[in-house]
This record gives structure tokens, sequence and C-alpha cells, in this order.
């Protein structure tokens, strides 16, 4: 008698290591398929955000090699799971499919992500602060400079991320044209007065600079006490 009681025990120890064998390895397959699709996800997102640059005329290091390798296993697979789903089970071996996927998402991203920089470096204007500063207290001007400052930081915000679209990117052309028609307006000032102001903004403008027109201008503008001679 304890001799049987024992004998189930062990059986029934033996089942259950089995079955949580069995459970493990499941739930680590579907762990591997989650991936997969992930990876899978994520590189049909790059592929489409590398049509849109190429659209749009964006030059971009090639990936044919890559594609090559990895494409026509995808296909395969695809076809294959399309036929009988059942084919992909614990037992199946997918080989190097889901690195090379993963390999694929990382190189073409690291290759969008130096073109979209290369891009957006060619393809806006720097606004340094000290620019700005000449005409913050120019009051005609300040509404121009928010704008600026505003633009200025969203364009930054969009050069550190991957557009996703078309509009993405026209958007940002398009901001950028606005950013060029605002300094366009902040340059418009009579050039004595922009010398002056772009002097004073640098550390000091020559007292050549301060001619009549210059101060003619500060006078009209309330401005003729925001600066003061110093000598060297």
């Amino acid at each position: 008698m304890l001799h049987e009681r024992c004998m189930n025990i062990n059986e029934r120890v033996r089942a259950y290591k089995q079955l949580r064998v069995a459970n493990d390895a499941a739930e680590a397959y579907q762990t591997r398929l989650t991936q997969i699709k992930t990876d899978a996800d994520r590189l049909l997102e790059l592929m489409r955000t590398r049509e849109a640059l190429l659209r749009h005329t964006i030059e971009i290091e090639p990936i044919g090699e890559m594609v090559s390798r990895v494409e026509p296993r995808l296909r395969d697979l695809r076809d294959r799971y399309d036929a009988d789903p059942s084919i992909i089970t614990p037992q199946q071996a997918l080989g190097t499919i889901p690195r090379d996927v993963s390999q694929l998402s990382s190189r073409l991203q690291e290759k969008l992500v130096n073109a979209w920089r290369a891009y957006t470096e060619t393809n806006t204007i720097d606004v340094p602060d000290a620019f700005l500063a000449i005409f913050d207290q120019v009051p005609e001007a300040r509404t121009t400079v928010g704008r600026i400052r505003t633009l200025r930081q969203n364009l930054s915000s969009r050069r550190a991320r991957l557009p996703a679209t078309d509009t993405d990117i026209a958007s940002f052309r398009t901001d950028v044209e606005h950013l060029k028609t605002l300094v366009r307006e902040l340059e418009g000032f009579p050039p004595a007065v922009l010398a002056f102001l772009r002097a004073a903004a640098s550390g000091g403008a020559e007292i050549e600079l301060l001619t009549d027109e210059v101060r003619q201008w500060l006078t009209e503008r309330g401005m003729k006490n925001a600066f003061r001679i110093h000598a060297r």
C-alpha cells in the first residue's frame, strides 16, 4: 500500500515536472513570437519612414544588401504561414530570422536617423540667442522675436525624432521657411541700426557706429537710455 502510494506520488511529480517544462517552453516561445512581431512592426514603420524620406528626395545610405538577405526568408515564412498557420509551433526552428529582423531594424533606424539629421542640418538656419538678444529691447520686434524662439524650439524637437509621414516632413519645411521669413523681418532694419545693435549685443559697439541716424532711431523708440558708453 505504501509502496503504491509512493509510486503514485512519483508519477504525479514526474507529470508535474513535464507539464511545467512544457509550459515554460510554450511561454518562452510565445515571448519569442511576440518579440518577432514587435520587431517586424518596427521594421514596417521604419520602411514607411524611409519611403517618405525618399519621396522628398532626402538621401539615405543604401540598405539593399540587408533587405535582400532578410526579405525572401520573411516572405517564405509568411506564405507558408498563410497556407498553414500550424507550421509555427514551439518545435519549428525559425533559425536566424528573429535576429536578422532585429538587426535590420536597428541598422535601418541608424541610417534613417543619420539621413534626417544631415537633411535638417543643411535645410534649416541657426538663429543664435545673441542675435535675438539684439532685438529684445526693440518694442516693435518683440513679437517677432517671441515667434522665432517658439519656432526654433519646435524645429529642434522635430530634428531630434524621425518623421513618421510625408506631412511631418512638409510641416518641417514650412516651419523652416516661416523661420527664415521672420529672421528677414529682423534683418530689415536700417543697415546702420542693425550694425550698431549687432555690435552692442556682441560685447560692445564702437562709438563710430552710433551715428546720427542710429541716435534718431533709438530716440524715436524710447531706447536712447538703453545703452551706455564705457571706456575700454
